[in-house]
């Protein structure tokens, strides 16, 4: 056995047998989670992963660095085998990231009715929104979108998602601005990705930012935030940062559009309106974005 499958080995054994120590003192897993099957599928991936300069990260990460991704991917439920999460070397460090997806999954499974739909706004829309002076939350008011106005150029983007008591839903709004200030993080600096599939990258924008908000305000996942959305948070090393650009092209709606100004839902026509909302879930894989 080489050296290389000889540290994953003896690593994942030690993280598997601390797991199962920490659940005999109360530790509970996602359910359905089986994390047996995502440290190997992981430790299987790290062979191939490497650090700038060539050089594997089993060979020059620490094996206390290694140990404490992998377990931090255990408890946050997620493994590379589904692309929920990542692994980068920074240093002589190992560092586990949660994917696009994985941040979709953390937040459903403390919201598991929610699905994440975002609206994207162009040009010659008509949107109205309000705010509540007691609370402070936006309420839309109306958003019609004329079938011309899909190949004009996106102002902004809604979605709405759970109040963190999980009491209703709110609505989140970016601008134009916000949403390319996110997109400035990107390490693939020419947003390439970003400007040939516009629609579902900023759709995607929005519910990655909702989702760290929720996640994050979880008491459950303190320990675990991401700051990433925080504008008080140091900037990442362009190499380290979120390259995450997979996206599958669909269909534009063919018609005229009318929002639900309750659930945000997207309608054929003004009379499906107050019509219920349809439940479907998302699946953790690129099909989705």
């Amino acid at each position: 056995m080489s050296e290389v499958k000889q540290t994953a080995k003896n690593v994942g054994d030690l993280v598997l047998s601390r797991i199962d120590s920490m659940s005999k003192v109360g530790l509970s897993l996602p359910e359905g989670y089986n994390v047996t099957n995502a440290v190997k599928s992981t430790l299987l991936n790290l062979q191939e992963v490497k650090d700038r300069n060539g050089k594997p990260a089993l060979e020059v990460c620490t094996p206390v660095s290694i140990q404490s991704a992998l377990l931090e991917m255990a408890l946050r439920g997620l493994s590379v085998a589904d692309k929920s999460c990542y692994f980068i070397v920074r240093g002589d460090k190992l560092c586990m990231t949660p994917s696009y997806f994985g941040r979709v999954k953390e937040a459903r499974r403390i919201y598991p009715q929610w699905n994440p739909r975002a609206t994207v706004i162009r040009e010659g829309d008509e949107f109205i929104f309000e705010i509540d002076p007691a609370t402070g939350e936006k309420r839309l008011v109306k958003h019609v979108q004329k079938f011309e106005n899909l190949d004009k150029p996106f102002v902004g983007v809604y979605l709405y998602a759970p109040t963190l008591d999980g009491s209703h839903t709110e609505l989140h709004i970016m601008t134009k601005a916000q949403v390319m200030k996110a997109w400035a993080k990107s390490a693939n600096k020419s947003l390439t990705t970003h400007r040939e599939f516009e629609e579902r990258m900023v759709q995607k924008t929005i519910i990655n930012s909702v989702c760290n908000m929720l996640v994050n305000s979880h008491p459950e996942n303190s320990s675990f935030a991401d700051n990433s959305d925080d504008p008080n948070a140091p900037e990442p090393a362009p190499e380290y940062a979120d390259a995450e650009e997979i996206v599958e092209v669909k269909e534009l709606p063919d018609a005229p559009q009318y929002v639900d100004t309750e659930t945000g839902e997207i309608k054929e026509s003004a009379q499906e309106q107050t019509a219920p909302a349809e439940h479907t879930s998302i699946a953790d894989d690129d099909s989705d974005f």
